[in-house]
């Protein structure tokens, strides 16, 4: 509580600042957090980021996405080009609960869910940033075995943003 009351005093010292943060509904609050965050502890502004947060917690699609960057990543395939089917399967390896997908689903009932869920997400942009990764949607050629031909497919390839 001594470090607390520290940066307290040291607020109450420099005379009680605030910046004029603007985000957040309790906002003597926020631009006091704010400001300490900012000048005394050298840090960026309390609510960079808090609106997409909002947005990605809103979404099913973008929470997914986020699950998958960092399953991606632990999987060391940052940066790899990825199937629906290869996310699905990535799911399975991650514990990761796809939404509208019963437990026990095949693999490709869920790479259709995965497809599903992400393609209003990409609408806008081909790229997406969520939580340190940036997601990329392209399509390529794929020979397909079964028609003996080149067919058009999406894929997402995941790149951890430097920080």
């Amino acid at each position: 509580m001594s470090c607390v009351f520290t940066i307290i005093r040291e607020w109450h010292v420099r005379g009680k600042p605030r910046t004029h943060e603007a985000r957040h509904d309790f906002r003597e609050w926020g631009q006091t957090l704010d400001w300490i965050l900012q000048n005394i502890f050298r840090l960026p502004p309390l609510l960079d980021g808090h609106r997409e947060e909002q947005l990605r917690i809103a979404s099913p699609g973008l929470s997914l996405l986020r699950e998958l960057a960092f399953v991606v990543h632990k999987c060391g395939e940052s940066g790899a080009d990825l199937s629906a089917t290869e996310l699905a399967s990535r799911c399975e390896l991650g514990g990761i609960e796809v939404p509208g997908c019963s437990s026990g689903a095949d693999i490709s009932t869920v790479a259709r869910r995965i497809g599903s869920i992400l393609a209003p997400l990409f609408r806008a942009s081909e790229e997406i940033v969520v939580e340190g990764f940036i997601v990329r949607r392209f399509q390529k050629d794929v020979y397909d075995e079964t028609r003996k031909e080149y067919r058009p497919s999406k894929f997402y390839r995941f790149t951890q943003v430097d920080r």
